[in-house]
Parts: structure tokens; C-alpha cells; sequence
């Protein structure tokens, strides 16, 4: 399932094995939430403002005995294409609970069907978003009794231990394109890495988050041999070296990460406003210079989350 969102409307997009598709626009008052499992319901093709999809979708379900009309219960698609056990899956509920009742105003328990979308109990921003992706079910019936780290258990955390990156889809129509359009990103851990804005107009990224050009990455992205394998000098695996050091006792060991973390993520916030400003304008007088103060913004901060993940591996190795 595919998030497929720009600042006027967001849907969620599923695709069955390359071959058949549906897709749900998610209200504009509403939230969806998904946790590696089928959400979309009831769908109605005929109501193009909300919903798209192969026109096949129900009739190929009959055909693969997924669906039943004699049954005489209404069309799910989530019911009749979700591999078994999928959807009540303990590493994908207890996830999709935490979330939902953290943003809902009626709680819903694990036996629920639960939404695909509703209305939260209040207006959100992005740092309510940042919280829930670094949760590890904290205050639920399946918060881990494991009291060195907390992202090993049955049921998955939401920051679990295969996570890669969290990431906060900032987008406005407001601003200059460059700015208009930002990535709140937290490598590895974003219970204890900061979330750094990462905007659509930057031009470039320090050499330690790159790999080879976006061209090349395409063009050998299935054909590498070592796509997992160590790669010196590259900041991920500080980032993972860093995960895999504190997670043998974590509560000892990150209230440094999560103090350091805390200050920069405020710093950036309440700076971003007159961040922004300043860039619209210096943009109204020279476009350059606007994109020249974009690029230092980002290696300067994008550079110091490192730094400071360095910083840490090095004193607790």
C-alpha cells in the first residue's frame, strides 16, 4: 500500500501483486492509519471523487473464491485480498491500535474492526506524528516487559528493531516550492535520533548520506550484489552502530540520545517559521542566494545530527 498524498489531498493505494489496484481518498478532516497490512473496506468505484481502482477488483476476488455474493455480505476488499491472518496479525495491531487510540476520541480495543480512517479528537501538527513513530506501544496491554530494550517483543513496536528511518511528510501550498514541500526525517531510531527537515529545493546532500547518483541508483538498484553489505564512511551505519549499542540496555543508555535529541528537534521547530521567512525573503530578491541559504541550512543541520550520533557511538563503545 502506497501513501499517495500532495497538499490538497492525500489516498492510499493498494496494488495486488503488480495486477490489480484500489485506491481510498482519506478525508480532508480525517486520518489513516496503516500497519503493513490492508486497510481499504467497503469501496464503491462508482464514486471516482473517493474511490479508484481495476474494474475487475470484486469479480476477480469471486474467481479466486475470495468472495462469496451468496454469502450476502457487502464486498470487503481488504477482507478478500489480505493474505490469512494479516490483518489481526500480532506484528501489525497492536501498532495500529497504539495509534489510533492515541489520536481518536473513541478508543477501540484489539478485536475491533478497526477504521479505515476517523477524525481526530483534535487538531494535529507534525511533533504528534513524531511522537506515535517513536513509540514502543508505551502505556498499552503489549508494552514490553523486556526492561533493557524495548523494541524486542512479540508484538511489534511501531520504532521497532527493523525500522530504517521515520519519516513527517510536511506539505503546504503557501510557499515557494522550495520550501513549500519538507521531509522530517529520523534515521534508524526515532525514539532517539532527532527528526531533521530535509526541503524539496535542496540540490544537494553531504557525501556521507550518498551512495552513487540517483540515475545510477536506479539502474543497479536490483542487480547489486552487496546492496546490504558495510560501506565505509557512510553515515547509516553510525546511525545502526549506534541502535545496536544502546538497544543491549537501553534505558541505561539513551537518556543522553533522547536529551540531545529533544534539543535539536526544539531548536529546529521553533526556528522553522523565521527560517522560512528569511528564505522567502531573500528569494523575492535573488533566487540563488535563496537556494544558497537552503544548502548551507541543510548540511549545517543534517551534518550535526551526525556529529552528534558520533559524538555518542564514540563514548559508549
Amino acid at each position: 500500500t502506497y501513501g499517495v498524498a500532495d497538499p490538497d489531498e492525500a489516498w492510499m493505494m493498494t496494488v495486488v501483486k503488480g495486477k490489480h489496484w484500489v485506491a481510498q481518498r482519506i478525508p480532508d478532516d480525517q486520518i489513516s492509519v496503516i500497519a503493513n497490512c490492508y486497510t481499504i473496506d467497503q469501496i464503491d468505484l462508482t464514486d471516482t471523487t473517493n474511490f479508484l481502482g481495476s474494474q475487475d477488483i470484486v469479480d476477480y476476488a469471486i474467481q479466486r473464491g475470495w468472495y462469496n455474493p451468496s454469502d450476502n455480505k457487502k464486498f470487503s476488499f481488504k477482507y478478500s485480498y489480505a493474505l490469512e491472518g494479516t490483518i489481526d496479525a500480532i506484528w501489525n495491531k497492536p501498532r495500529a491500535m497504539t495509534a489510533i487510540n492515541y489520536l481518536a476520541e473513541d478508543k477501540i480495543n484489539y478485536m475491533s474492526n478497526f477504521p479505515f480512517s476517523f477524525k481526530p479528537k483534535k487538531n494535529l501538527d507534525k511533533t504528534n506524528i513524531m511522537k506515535i513513530l517513536a513509540s514502543h506501544l508505551e502505556g498499552t496491554d503489549f508494552e514490553s516487559s523486556n526492561t533493557k530494550n524495548p523494541h524486542n517483543s512479540i508484538a511489534s513496536r511501531v520504532c521497532s528493531p527493523g525500522n530504517q528511518y521515520g519519516f513527517v511528510a510536511e506539505l503546504r501550498n503557501n510557499l515557494p516550492k522550495e520550501i513549500a514541500n519538507v521531509m522530517w526525517i529520523s534515521i534508524k531510531r526515532p525514539c532517539t535520533q532527532p527528526y531533521i527537515p530535509c526541503y524539496f529545493g535542496i540540490e544537494d546532500i553531504p557525501e556521507e548520506f550518498t551512495y552513487e547518483d540517483w540515475q545510477s541508483a536506479i539502474k543497479n538498484h536490483f542487480k547489486r550484489t552487496d546492496l546490504k553489505a558495510k560501506t565505509s564512511g557512510k553515515a547509516y551505519w553510525t546511525y545502526k552502530n549506534l541502535a545496536d549499542i544502546t538497544d543491549k540496555n537501553y534505558f541505561e543508555l539513551t537518556g543522553m540520545l533522547k536529551d540531545s535529541k529533544k534539543r535539536l528537534e526544539s531548536t529546529l521547530l521553533e526556528n522553522q517559521d523565521q527560517f522560512e521567512q528569511d528564505f522567502i525573503n531573500l528569494y523575492s530578491k535573488n533566487k540563488q542566494d535563496a537556494l544558497k541559504y537552503l544548502y548551507d541550512f541543510e548540511q549545517k543541520y543534517i551534518l550535526l545530527g551526525l556529529n552528534k550520533a558520533k559524538q555518542a557511538l564514540s563514548l559508549l563503545k
